[in-house]
Order: structure tokens, then sequence, then C-alpha cells
């Protein structure tokens, strides 16, 4: 008899079991949206390893985050999207050219300024 229901998860349980069942999937890509978001640093680093996993067994994986320093570990090509429109697509080298930041300045800083200029504040 089935005693519990996986509605009473934990949000983050919720959360875990929703991003780890995506790599159950055979398919060459995977889309996961904010993936980090709720997730304990044991489960961010399991995610990690897993996202490189199926990078390095030739999945193409499209991810939406902000957790940028989370990002960073998993994957080598990223996308800037700026109100709807790709401004560039490349390394982290790429990207931090492309806005003129210092190769130390973390990606933060450019999330604050390109939210700044959106709401007029830059």
């Amino acid at each position: 008899k089935l005693e519990w229901v996986p509605i009473h998860f934990s949000k983050g349980m919720r959360q875990k079991v929703m991003i780890f069942s995506a790599f159950l999937a055979d398919t060459s890509l995977l889309v996961i949206d904010e993936p980090f978001t709720g997730l304990d640093p044991l489960a961010v680093a399991n995610l990690i390893d897993l996202i490189k996993k199926a990078i390095a067994n030739g999945k193409m994986v499209l991810m939406t985050t902000h957790v940028l320093a989370d990002a960073q570990q998993a994957i080598s090509n990223y996308a800037v999207l700026n109100n709807g429109t790709i401004e560039v697509i490349g390394s982290l080298q790429d990207i931090r050219e492309h806005y003129g930041l210092k190769p130390d300045d973390p990606f933060d800083k450019l999330y604050l300024a390109l939210n700044r200029e959106d709401h007029g504040n830059a």
C-alpha cells in the first residue's frame, strides 16, 4: 500500500524530482529552466555533474538560469538574452569581451548592468 504521495514533497524535493527526471529521457536535447532554484548545495553539485555527463555523452543542454556561478561550473557556451533578443553567443571570454568586463568580473555584474539599463537606472 502506498503510504505517501509525491504531492506531499517539499518544494525542494519536487524541484529535484522534476529536474533529475528530465535526465532519464532518452533524448539528444535537454531543456531545463532555472534548475538550481530551490536546491540544496549537494543537489546543486549532483546536478552540475549530471549536466557535465550529459554534455560529454553528446547531449545538448539548453538551460535558463539566473544562478550564473553554478552555470559556469556546468557549461562552456552561453547565450545572453536581453528583452527577448540574443545579444551574444559564445564562451565566457567572448561574453566578457562583448560587454567590456574584466576577466575577473563576476557575471552577476553583467546581469545587474543589463537590468539597470532595462529599467533606466544605468
